[in-house]
């Protein structure tokens, strides 16, 4: 266990600054509940750059997103190592 926490520890530490940029973003573009495009858009895109398959409009709410990260066309959990 401690193997897979200091990796995601150092997954976490490289993108320090992308995360930062996600909380920026966040921060200067305030959106109402269920309303949330702007914000919703960043993040799907800011996943799908880091390899993640975003499905869009969930249960029939527009600003609803679920994903799974995917390494070579598959399903990947994000817990591996490698």
């Amino acid at each position: 266990m401690d193997d897979i926490k200091a990796h995601l520890g150092a997954e976490v530490d490289a993108l320090a600054g992308d995360l930062f940029k996600v909380s920026e973003f966040l921060y200067n573009n305030p959106e109402i509940a269920y309303q949330e495009f702007k914000s919703c858009e960043y993040l799907s895109r800011f996943l799908e750059d880091r390899g993640f398959e975003v499905e869009r409009g969930i249960g029939g709410v527009k600003t609803a997103r679920g994903g799974r990260q995917s390494q070579y066309g598959s399903a990947r959990d994000p817990t591996e190592q490698g």
